[in-house]
């Protein structure tokens, strides 16, 4: 008899799921050259260090590792490099020369493949003892500056393609050398003569004399300054800085160096390898100007360590003002006549002072430093104001704090959108005016706007907005100047036509810190802006406008108060210029000063 006997398996138990395994964080490099910590997703992390490029994007592998493409890298000598490197150094006296990893890894795969091919041709024993060695794609070697034959950009020595990593070029890679613009050429030794590679930028192999170069003096601060010299900008991709203490040797305690002198040097890196001049000796100027010329000081600035002469024969054959160093000017007063010789810069060819003496004594007055009257004279008509051209509201914000008991009629030309994206972060001041009673309005042209029923109307500082003009096929920023003018005739004329008798008109216009005439802002100088608009006939009311300032700074029979906006800036009022010249804000702020014109409509 079969007996069966049932054999029960236990259920097998069910697979523990795999642990998780943990991402090791280790600290990291951005290839902007910050070091982060292990936690940091970003570069610089929450602090305000760093470029905050995500870690993904911006880390660099260290000690020779694969190189993302177009990162930074770290050589296993320790030395970081740009992106744009193919050795270890690039084409500067730096780093060991190694190539790069990713470059090097090629290298080494093509060897192994080579050899490989060779030696299944010789059935396994090894390449043949007369077998030539594979040709290697080699690297290109980097010497010059390059002009990329498809864009025309000139590029850094260092450049691999168009543009390196910046944003500019077309980014097609270095392939011609003939487009080369200049190669790092051999030098000879002064003291023995003996020749030397480009390599050798700092002293002779042969004798080791130290190498002086030639440049010239760029730029002079009040602590530093920089030289321009071809040879090391090529080397080092920048000028080459020189302390005071240096400048003061060589030019006798600092008091002939100026910039645009040609001086000779010796160069020594510090401690990040950037250059800095030892030993620096002045040399002769080739290009001096010996006629004696007059002109008068149009701006000095101690801070700046530099000033501006102006003179009308050097304007007509230079377009432009004559450069003088502070302590050329230091004993000179605004708007005070100088004699001066000159001699063009190096850098440029701009006119420099070289000698300058006093020729006549400064004016009595100056804008700055005249009786100011305007405050006191407009005090009583803070009632019911009209203010035109608001940009971020600013003025209207700081009136509404000075003059509590007024009711203002803020206003600008841009309807509400466009006001919003370009002063967005100042809603706050709109939001705060209308909250205490103000009004705010949006899309007046002041060349339109009625002014009846207002004791007072302000226009501060019209300007047209290059933003308003860029639809203009026309428009140029050399016209604005003159559309400027228009602009506040045409707002005068109007106010002229339809105000009541015995409102003030308030216009701020720029004007010079040394009180003589400027015709390129308005097309014509503020002053005589304001007397062609006094001189015009009635308007449609039969009201004529007058100069309702008895003192202040006069000149064009226009008195003007040069200090009326100060106690405005004081309470947050910001000077905007919109101007349609682009460059006031960096050529003309500087010597310009906030002028108020208190005009006067009666019968």
């Amino acid at each position: 008899e079969t007996v069966l006997v049932e054999t029960v398996v236990p259920e097998a138990a069910p697979e523990a799921p795999p642990e998780e395994q943990t991402e090791v964080l280790t600290e990291w490099m951005c290839r902007c050259g910050f070091r982060n910590r292990p936690s940091n997703s970003t570069c610089g992390g929450t602090g305000h260090l760093g470029c905050s490029l995500p870690r993904s994007a911006g880390e660099m592998l260290m000690n020779g590792g694969a190189l993302p493409a177009g990162s930074a890298w770290q050589c296993t000598c320790g030395f970081r490099n740009r992106a744009t490197n193919t050795r270890c150094g690039g084409t500067g006296s730096l780093g060991c020369r190694a190539l790069r990893p990713d470059l090097e890894s090629s290298r080494v795969a093509a060897e192994a493949a080579a050899a490989a091919e060779s030696a299944e041709g010789t059935g396994g024993t090894g390449p043949g003892e007369g077998s030539p060695t594979p040709a290697l794609e080699s690297t290109p070697a980097l010497t010059g500056s390059w002009i990329c034959g498809s864009c025309g950009w000139k590029n850094h020595a260092g450049n691999d393609r168009c543009g390196g990593v910046g944003p500019l070029g077309c980014k097609l890679r270095r392939e011609e050398p003939s487009l080369e613009v200049k190669r790092e050429e051999p030098w000879h030794c002064s003291a023995c003569g003996a020749p030397n590679a480009a390599t050798e930028m700092m002293n002779c192999k042969s004798c080791g004399t130290f190498r002086r170069f030639k440049g010239i003096l760029k730029s002079i601060g009040n602590d530093y300054g920089f030289i321009s010299c071809a040879e090391t900008s090529q080397a080092y991709g920048r000028d080459v800085y020189v302390s005071k203490a240096i400048l003061e040797g060589a030019f006798r305690r600092g008091g002939g160096a100026t910039s645009g002198v040609e001086v000779s040097f010796l160069v020594c890196l510090n401690e990040t390898g950037q250059p800095n001049a030892r030993q620096l000796l002045a040399q002769q100027g080739p290009n001096e100007e010996e006629q004696e010329l007059e002109g008068t000081v149009k701006y000095v600035s101690q801070e700046k360590g530099y000033g501006f002469i102006e003179c009308q024969e050097i304007w007509d054959s230079y377009g432009g003002d004559v450069h003088a160093d502070y302590e050329q000017l230091r004993l000179c007063s605004l708007g005070q006549p100088v004699r001066f010789r000159i001699r063009l810069g190096q850098i440029g060819g701009r006119p420099q002072v070289k000698q300058l003496s006093i020729a006549g004594p400064p004016p009595e007055k100056l804008p700055a430093t005249s009786e100011s009257l305007a405050a006191s004279l407009v005090a009583d008509a803070w009632k019911n104001v009209l203010l035109l051209g608001e940009g971020d509201f600013s003025f209207a914000s700081a009136a509404a704090v000075l003059h509590d008991d007024c009711q203002l009629d803020a206003t600008t030309v841009l309807d509400e959108e466009q006001w919003k994206e370009r002063f967005s972060e100042h809603e706050v001041c709109v939001d705060s005016l209308r909250k205490i009673g103000h009004t705010v309005r949006f899309g007046v042209d002041a060349r339109e706007e009625s002014c009846a029923k207002y004791s007072m109307v302000m226009f501060n500082f019209p300007a047209v907005s290059m933003q308003d003009c860029k639809d203009d096929k026309d428009f140029k920023p050399e016209k604005a100047g003159q559309i400027n003018g228009e602009l506040i005739l045409d707002f005068l004329k109007n106010a002229q036509a339809t105000c009541d008798p015995g409102t003030l008109l308030i216009v701020g216009l720029w004007g010079r810190c040394d009180g003589l005439a400027d015709r390129r802002l308005y097309g014509q100088d503020a002053h005589e802006l304001i007397a062609s608009a006094l001189s015009a006939d009635a308007g449609a009311m039969g009201l004529q406008l007058e100069d309702a300032l008895t003192v202040g700074f006069l000149r064009s029979g226009v008195h003007a108060d040069y200090n009326f906006y100060k106690r405005y800036t004081e309470e947050g009022y910001a000077f905007r210029s919109s101007s349609g010249s682009a460059s006031f804000e960096s050529s003309h702020k500087e010597w310009h000063l906030q002028a108020c014109f208190v005009l006067r409509a009666v019968a």
